[in-house]
């Protein structure tokens, strides 16, 4: 069909001599129409837009009365399709007024698509929605583009109320719709989706809940799953993304597995590769993913996913360290095919990414400035401003504070991160915005902004957590940058190599080597200047893998290295690893030292050294940043895998670059020298890392050779001197022994010192300053007020040959003293503890005001049991008192029967008195309990009765509960010497607890006392018969924990166990459950009897 066409029509550049109408005239006309119409429709299916545009337009031309009115119409709709893929508005312009005469309300609004799609390219994102929205209008769907405030809360209320993942799960059982107006409605809308979160996104809730009413009416539609997608997108700029959001991406992939349709599934694929997947998968899975997907959109036709894939592959490759020069190139190729079909407003998107890369390359004028080859900074912002583009501007305010944090520029990376962060539509769910709030969070505490800095570090800290392997090492170096503001050095450093190694692991050189450029500013800080020097050559050799020259340019002067006149030539190894190799005792240290180097400056994943000095062979391997960082171990020759063994044994000129059949990457490096000394490296680098460059290879073969002349220098001094002691090295190791002793004791904020039988001062570390007098000559003495108090206490530690340990208070301190002797002399230990003291005086006062807060609670549930206990008494008052009343009365009347009316007053005032003496005990009982708790002096009290008093208050509470409550008792307890409002409260709780556990009225609890001869304790222990609680012997402790309750719903704190362990632990006794035949739980307080 195609050579066909191509001899009726062929392009203006093969006709040479010939004219259409002498090729048209080698075939009969109803032939000719037919071949037009096939090859048309089949080269707008193959994305071939000029040849489709100009079959259908000669299809059109010269048979137009032909063709039934079906047939014409869709040549039409043909040539509206090719139109837009060759962008050509005018052509697209003339076919859709053809469509529009012709067509029904469904072609019509079917054929809009395409202008939706075409104004959303050329970033005409207002029109691109108008077009939309007037499709909508006109197939019955109400929606407006300037919606009332009432309508758009009521929108975004029913997306709250729907819940993404009920609505998915939902719609996954639906069938599908074959309703094909139902089918458009749904793909207008999400073709107007991305127009509207740029650039209106109030409108967002409303299209969403558009495509979710006609799903769930008409059934899901090929481009159900793409709103499901957009509303993760939704979610994460609410939220902040999290893996939630990879949850719903998956489930909105089963929609793609449903449908026939190729476009469609890529469609959903790639939108879920854009803002879903990296919330749950490696990132560089994700970047395979999206150029598989880039492919395949191209192959069936999806231009316009593939031009989003082909951006996200890119983009995503830009944050994921690969190297800038190979990115570069890539960036260009992916441009030239999007601009190819029409997609502008991609190209403008991955513009902007391109001309990063270019100033980081310092192949741009201005390195902080997005203007070059590319791109033009101001221009570009201009025009985003003008089409309201704020997703566009965001990416301009993100790339120039990645731009101004790799050059060093904290207060410029600051201020365009900030206004990236708080952009109008910063995509909060897409891997860029991550990467704009490690910028900053960096550039935060680098300037002091403490509120932002501690914001970003929260908001990486939740996504370390949820996708540690993209997110952890940012989270690190941010925790780093906070430690480092705060003053705490030590661990900022330890944060920093944490995050080096992770971002190392996982391919992250670029930000590795920032962290390594900010821990070598740390450490040279802190005046620990090797380690600062390898810190910041670790960044030099990253920064030039990654191939950031300026950045690797900056870092070079640092160290104080010449400028290189060529990028090309080798590089020598620092002075540093020069000083080090030459100092260096034993061929071991030399070959550890080599390879170490090695493995650090070219971030391999694993290296392999072997070597042969004189007779003798060494195997080393230096392990992966996972296993331990940095670690280099001797092993046998054996361990070495088949694949290195080969690479070895092959006869090399100095540097080899090979791939190893399971696709590794490997480097290896040869150097020989004359004093019989060989030795060749290995470097591996898992599939997905890069080939190592030849410069690098030049840099690492110099490190490389430097070791091998050392070696060879040494072997030969060694072969002069065997007889020769090691005294040098044992020299070496003494004064780094002293050293490391030093600095051991120079940390410790323990004063220690050594004195000797007149308590003159040995030795003392940095912290016992404190406690010294000042010198006068060369000995050193304790100040006198220590001094007595060590002469007191050092003869019995001597006497006793044992340590003795006291406390002392000395000017408003406590201080603890710890004396070993160690003869002639003695060790003294001397620790500040008033901080501890003053912390344990603040948990005793909080636990004593727990304590009375609870029995305080206790006495508003005892409330009724007190009304009770009260009110009996008060109703024999009140009857007495009218009796009473009623007597006077017949004294008065009958004078001669008042000898018997005075006895029977008598009895009645007895009574009353009583009942009077009832309601004080009752009141005096009430005012203990509530006293109680406050008081630390123990009494000898009886158990019966501190249970009995326990079982009063508690028995109209436990009547709400069951029919059966006792006291039982062993009788003739011993006394205990307890605070018996404690111990009341205690029993309480347990009674309180043990009522919540019944599960009817015919259940009972008992409360019973107990002398257990065998221990010397009374046991108090209440019994129920609810649905128990632990197995037999568990500690009180394992449940009493603060806090924990399966009554929060019913106001359950989850501390009256808590309470309960504490009265416990404070009478020095025992808090246990156990379980019987007769009793599901048994809860024991063992006191000590006796006083």
């Amino acid at each position: 069909v195609f050579a066909l066409a191509r001899l009726l029509f062929p392009p203006p550049e093969e006709l040479g001599g010939e004219t259409v109408a002498d090729a048209r005239s080698y075939m009969r006309p109803e032939v000719e129409r037919e071949v037009l119409f096939r090859a048309a429709e089949r080269s707008v299916q193959l994305l071939s837009a000029e040849y489709g545009l100009r079959y259908a337009e000669a299809a059109l031309r010269y048979h137009a009365e032909s063709y039934d009115d079906a047939t014409r119409l869709r040549l039409h709709e043909i040539a509206h399709q090719a139109a837009f893929l060759a962008d050509d508005p005018y052509a697209m312009s003339r076919h859709f007024r053809a469509i529009r005469s012709r067509g029904d309300k469904y072609t019509v609004n079917s054929a809009r698509q395409l202008w939706v799609s075409y104004a959303y390219g050329k970033s005409r994102l207002v029109g691109a929605i108008r077009v939309g929205i007037k499709a909508l209008q006109e197939l019955g769907v109400p929606v407006t583009f300037e919606p009332d405030e009432m309508a758009l809360q009521s929108d975004a209320q029913y997306l709250r109320n729907a819940g993404s993942f009920r609505m998915l799960k939902k719609l996954q059982r639906l069938p599908p719709t074959s309703d094909r107006v139902a089918i458009l409605k749904v793909t207008l809308c999400t073709r107007i989706l991305a127009p509207v979160i740029t650039t209106r996104p109030v409108l967002f809730p409303t299209i969403l809940r558009t495509i979710l009413d006609v799903s769930l009416r008409w059934g899901a539609t090929p481009d159900t799953g793409i709103a499901f997608v957009y509303w993760a997108l939704l979610a994460g700029n609410v939220n902040g993304g999290d893996r939630k959001l990879y949850r719903l991406g998956v489930m909105a992939e089963v929609f793609a597995t449903r449908v026939q349709a190729d476009i469609t599934r890529t469609t959903i694929l790639t939108a879920t590769r854009v803002l879903t997947t990296h919330w749950g998968v490696d990132a560089r899975t994700v970047i395979r993913e999206c150029r598989e997907l880039f492919d395949q959109s191209l192959i069936v036709g999806n231009a316009e996913w593939a031009c989003h894939a082909g951006h996200a592959y890119c983009v995503d490759r830009f944050f994921g360290g690969y190297g800038l020069r190979d990115l570069f190139q890539s960036m260009q190729n992916t441009r030239d095919i999007i601009r190819s079909l029409g997609y502008n407003r991609a190209v403008r998107a991955l513009s902007k990414h391109q001309q990063a890369v270019e100033c980081l390359m310092g192949l741009a004028s201005n390195p902080l400035e997005l203007t070059g080859t590319v791109d033009h900074e101001r221009s570009e912002i201009e025009a985003y401003e003008r089409e309201g583009d704020y997703i566009a501007l965001y990416g301009m305010y993100f790339l120039r504070a990645m731009l101004a944090l790799y050059a060093d520029r904290p207060e410029k990376a600051y201020a365009d991160a900030r206004t990236a962060v708080f952009a109008q539509s910063a995509p909060k769910a897409l891997l860029d915005y991550t990467v704009t709030v490690f910028i900053w969070g960096m550039s935060s505490w680098r300037q002091g902004v403490v509120p932002d800095g501690a914001s970003a570090l929260r908001k990486l800290r939740r996504w370390a957590r949820e996708v540690p392997v993209n997110q952890e090492h940012r989270y690190l170096m941010v925790r780093a940058e906070a430690l480092r503001y705060r003053g705490r050095q030590r661990a900022a450093a330890r944060v920093y190599r944490r995050g080096i190694a992770c971002a190392i692991d996982r391919g992250y050189i670029h930000e590795a080597a920032l962290g390594s450029e900010r821990l070598g500013d740390l450490l040279s800080e802190r005046g620990a200047q090797v380690e600062a020097d390898q810190a910041l050559y670790q960044a030099y050799s990253l920064y030039l893998r990654w191939g950031a020259a300026p950045a690797a340019g900056r870092v070079r002067k640092r160290l104080g290295w010449p400028e290189l006149t060529s990028t090309g030539q080798p590089v020598l190894a620092e002075q540093q690893f020069v000083s080090r190799i030459v100092s260096a005792h034993g061929r071991d240290i030399v070959l550890r030292l080599a390879l170490s180097e090695l493995g650090r400056l070219s971030a391999a994943d694993e290296s392999f050294l072997v070597a042969r000095v004189g007779e003798t062979g060494f195997h080393y391997r230096h392990l992966p940043a996972s296993e331990a960082e940095g670690t280099v171990t001797r092993i046998d020759a054996g361990s070495i895998p088949v694949a290195v063994t080969e690479l070895i044994e092959e006869d090399t000129e100095r540097v080899a670059i090979r791939s190893l059949p399971d696709g590794s990457h490997a480097a290896v490096l040869t150097g020989r020298s004359e004093g019989e000394v060989s030795v060749t490296v290995v470097l591996l680098n898992r599939p997905e890392r890069e080939h190592f460059s030849e410069l690098f290879a030049a840099r690492a073969q110099s490190v490389l050779l430097l070791a091998v002349t050392a070696l060879g220098v040494r072997h030969l001094a060694e072969t002069r001197r065997e007889r020769i002691g090691d005294l040098d090295a044992a020299r070496a190791a003494l004064a780094s022994g002293r050293k490391n002793q030093e600095q051991l004791l120079g940390v410790l904020e323990t004063a220690l010192l050594l004195v000797d039988g007149d308590q003159s001062v040995l030795v003392a570390n940095p912290a016992a300053e404190t406690y010294l007098a000042d010198a006068h000559g060369v000995e050193r003495r304790l100040l006198p007020e220590i001094a007595d108090i060590v002469r007191t206490h050092a003869d019995t530690a001597r006497h006793r040959a044992d340590q003795t340990e006291f406390e002392h208070r000395w000017n408003d301190r406590v201080l603890r003293i710890l004396l070993v002797p160690a003869r002639p002399n003695l060790v003294i230990s001397i620790d500040d503890i008033t901080r501890t003291r003053m912390r344990e005086r603040e948990l005793e006062r909080q636990r004593r005001q727990l304590i009375v807060s609870d029995r305080m609670s206790s006495l508003g549930m005892l409330a009724a049991s007190t009304a009770h206990e009260v009110g009996n008494p008060n109703h024999i008052l009140q009857l007495n008192l009218q009796s009473l009343m009623l007597m006077l009365e017949q004294i008065a009347d009958a004078p001669s029967d008042a000898a018997e009316a005075l006895e029977r007053a008598r009895t009645l005032a007895t009574q009353i008195h009583e009942a009077s003496s009832r309601i004080e005990e009752v009141i005096r009982s009430i005012k203990d309990f509530g006293r109680g708790g406050r008081e630390d002096t123990r009494e000898l009290a009886d158990p019966d009765t501190i249970a009995a008093t326990a079982v009063r208050f508690s028995r109209i509470l436990v009547h709400q509960f069951t029919d059966h409550f006792r006291h039982e008792s062993d009788g003739s307890l011993p006394q205990v010497s307890v605070i018996p409002g404690l111990i009341e409260q205690a029993l309480i709780n347990l009674i309180k607890n043990a009522c919540e556990a019944l599960p009817d009225r015919m259940r009972r609890i008992e409360v019973r006392t107990r002398y257990d001869r065998d221990t010397d304790e009374v046991v108090f222990a209440v019994c129920d018969q609810g649905s128990g609680m632990a197995a037999s012997g568990t500690d009180g402790r394992e449940v009493a924990t603060p806090f924990a309750t399966t009554k929060a719903d019913s106001g359950g704190t989850g501390l009256g166990l808590t309470i309960v362990q504490a009265i416990v632990d404070r009478h020095s006794g025992a808090f246990r459950y156990t379980t019987t035949d007769e009793f599901a739980t048994v809860a024991e307080i063992r006191v000590p009897a006796g006083p």
